[in-house]
This record gives C-alpha cells, sequence and structure tokens, in this order.
C-alpha cells in the first residue's frame, strides 16, 4: 500500500475510534484538522512533483532547440526536423518548431503524425488503462468515505445507517488500494524475470 493511501484509510479509520462528545466539547474536529493537513500535504507534493517535471520539459525543449538550431545551420535538415518534432511533442505551442515546420509546409503534416503516433500508445496500454481505472476507482472509494465520515460527524447520516455504510465502503477502498498494490509488484516481477533492474 503506498504511504499516502495508507495514511488516509488510517486517518478515516481513526474516526470510527473517537467519540461524538469529544468532538463536542473540543470545538474543533482533530479528525478534520489531520485530513486538512493531509490534504495540504498533498497539494503541495502535487505542486513539487508538477513543478520538477515541468522544469524537466523545459530543459529538455532547451537542449532539443539547441540541437535542431545547430542542425539547421549546418543544413542537416533531416536532423533539424527530427528534433523539432520531439520540441513538438513535448510542446505542441512551441514557437519556434512551429515556425520551422510552417517555413517548410510542413506543420500539418507533422502535428497529424504526432496525433497518429499518440493514438496506438494509448490502445497498446491495456495494463496502463486498467491501472488508471483502479486509481480512479481509489479516489471515488476514499471520497466516498471521507463524505460518509463527514455526514456522520455532522448528524447527516445516522450511527446506524453510518455502521451499515463504512464497512462495504473500507472494504471496497481496501480492494481497490490491493489491486493497485499487486498490479505495481506484478510489473516488478515482470521487469526483474526480464533480469533488469527494478526501481
Amino acid at each position: 500500500m503506498r504511504t499516502w493511501d495508507w495514511v488516509a484509510v488510517t486517518v478515516l479509520s481513526l474516526t470510527t475510534l473517537l467519540p461524538k462528545p469529544l468532538f463536542a466539547q473540543a470545538g474543533k474536529d482533530p479528525v478534520e484538522d489531520a485530513m486538512e493537513a493531509f490534504d495540504k500535504q498533498v497539494a503541495v507534493a502535487k505542486k513539487q512533483f508538477d513543478g520538477s517535471v515541468e522544469r524537466s520539459s523545459q530543459n529538455t525543449i532547451k537542449r532539443l532547440i539547441a540541437l535542431a538550431d545547430g542542425a539547421a545551420r549546418n543544413k542537416n535538415d533531416d536532423f533539424a526536423g527530427r528534433a523539432f518534432k520531439e520540441v513538438l511533442r513535448l510542446d505542441r505551442n512551441n514557437a519556434q518548431a512551429r515556425l520551422y515546420f510552417q517555413q517548410r509546409n510542413k506543420l500539418d503534416a507533422v502535428l497529424t503524425q504526432l496525433t497518429l503516433e499518440w493514438e496506438p500508445l494509448v490502445l497498446v496500454a491495456p495494463e496502463a488503462r486498467e491501472r488508471l481505472a483502479l486509481a480512479e476507482e481509489r479516489d471515488r472509494a476514499l471520497a466516498a468515505l471521507k463524505e460518509l465520515e463527514f455526514d456522520h460527524r455532522t448528524g447527516k447520516v445516522s450511527d446506524e445507517d453510518y455502521r451499515a455504510q463504512v464497512g462495504p465502503l473500507r472494504r471496497r477502498a481496501a480492494d481497490v488500494l490491493r489491486a493497485l498494490e499487486g498490479g505495481e509488484q506484478t510489473r516488478h516481477e515482470r521487469v526483474a524475470d526480464r533480469g533488469q533492474p527494478v526501481p
């Protein structure tokens, strides 16, 4: 189980252990505070990851443009075209790469080719589609648990209804998390079987 998923399930599970009067006395809900803190940490981690990916992408684009410019100056249009095509693969709106192909009346053809190259990748990767579906199911299950916990604490859901709903929701979340981890484990085993290092 991933650390973030484990923390989310653990925090949500704690709400059943804490008595309701504790929330009323303190005036503040410690579980809600923990969930807020968790959500903030996730947001910070996502922002850092997205920033890192963006910086890496921009550095790669700069290197590709330098290679393409050098090739174009040396009249190596084949290499320059390949480098600028890779720039467009990373950033379809890159002005320099678009200008290069516009000047040669090839921009539409290159963009069409990039689109056609992308579609088979999506079709060929059923494991990726399955993993994405599981991740979406995990997010829905954890959101449903979080909403049920909140509704129970605020009195919208009675204790009896809560007990009837929380078990199946937790099982569903746990099943999805196990399936996600099982897929990750299987992927690592396949890579190890081929004699390649496992990350």
